[in-house]
């Protein structure tokens, strides 16, 4: 039987180590607000969530709103935040940047923007990059806010409203 054979080749595999499941898995959240304008690191207040949830392998180090890694590897970075404003401005957003060099230059690698509105004084952007990091010693990231004027990304130490996920995909 076909079943039957593929489950003894999945169990072989197993057995075998040739066959993996996800060795690192985290998610981050700021469990405060804040106000924050222009192009600014999301630095303060974070907490690796614990609501729920259990990371998977080491996890990421974070300092500051500096995320750094445990290991080389394909990464899978998912940033989100809920943004509130009592004003509205034309735009608010998140952007990931990584950095891979000792001497602290970052590079955008993902951006995601959305409008705020009269009618609409709250908004959420997610925002997503898959990042080979090649030397876990230099490589790190940050999260940076884009916003018209001064925004509220919301924080919360409960529910996750701002913050990312990191979830290594394979060897690099």
């Amino acid at each position: 039987d076909e079943d039957m054979i593929a489950a003894s080749a999945v169990t072989a595999a197993k057995a075998s180590g040739s066959v993996k499941g996800i060795t690192e898995f985290d998610m981050w959240r700021v469990n405060s607000s804040a106000n924050l304008a222009g192009d600014t690191t999301i630095s303060a207040n974070w907490e690796r969530v614990d609501t729920n949830f259990e990371k998977i392998g080491t996890g990421l180090t974070e300092s500051s709103g500096i995320f750094t890694f445990p290991s080389t590897g394909k990464w899978l970075i998912n940033a989100f935040a809920y943004i509130w404003t009592s004003a509205a401005p034309n735009f608010a957003g998140l952007s990931i940047f990584i950095s891979t060099d000792s001497g602290g230059s970052y590079d955008k690698r993902s951006e995601t923007l959305t409008s705020i509105n009269d009618d609409e004084l709250a908004g959420s952007v997610f925002s997503t990059a898959c990042l080979d990091i090649t030397n876990s010693s230099t490589a790190r990231i940050k999260l940076v806010t884009i916003a018209a004027t001064t925004i509220e990304y919301n924080g919360h130490t409960t529910q996750n409203r701002t913050g990312l996920s990191a979830m290594k995909l394979g060897d690099t």
